[in-house]
């Protein structure tokens, strides 16, 4: 299939997986380093967090979420789950953030303990998604190719530029 590699069409399960760290410093006041905004319900009955979780859930090809959270948000994760009749496949804690390269990092390893074939697919937990019909496309068509390489990344073009993300 080109670039003279040997790739192999494979369905591989993909793992959801939650980064949902966070100081509660932007939204302040309503956001809080024991309640930041991920957790909170802002235009929807839902938190983000919570939208995020059931964006892939019972989805064909994509197993139950990971969570990487902070320890102090143990108990709000496991009540909002909860509320969404969602059991996750794992629940990282933090006793420090250590920003979204150390996450990914001990995702990979999770994953790759559950599932050697696993596809990670990292989630913002506070990220507003309007427009889903199209959203899990590029994870499907990765799904599908299996790339003999230790790590391969697929992304999403942002909408606009954030500061905050480096963009």
């Amino acid at each position: 299939m080109g670039c003279g590699r040997d790739y192999k069409l494979h369905m591989s399960n993909i793992y959801p997986v939650i980064l949902s760290g966070g100081s509660g410093t932007r939204l302040w006041p309503i956001s809080r380093s024991l309640y930041p905004k991920q957790f909170l319900r802002i235009g929807s009955s839902k938190s983000f967090f919570q939208e995020t979780a059931l964006r892939f859930f019972n989805q064909s090809g994509y197993e139950n979420p990971i969570i990487i959270c902070n320890s102090e948000h143990r108990f709000i994760v496991k009540e909002q789950l909860a509320e969404l009749d969602i059991t996750p496949t794992s629940v990282i804690l933090e006793e420090e953030g250590r920003n979204t390269a150390g996450a990914a990092a001990i995702a990979s390893l999770k994953v790759s303990d559950l599932d050697p074939h696993g596809l990670v697919l990292l989630l913002a937990s506070d990220h507003l998604v309007e427009n889903l019909q199209h959203f899990d496309k590029p994870y499907k068509m990765g799904q599908k190719l299996h790339v003999p390489i230790k790590s391969s990344y697929l992304a999403l073009n942002p909408q606009n530029r954030k500061q905050a993300m480096g963009i």
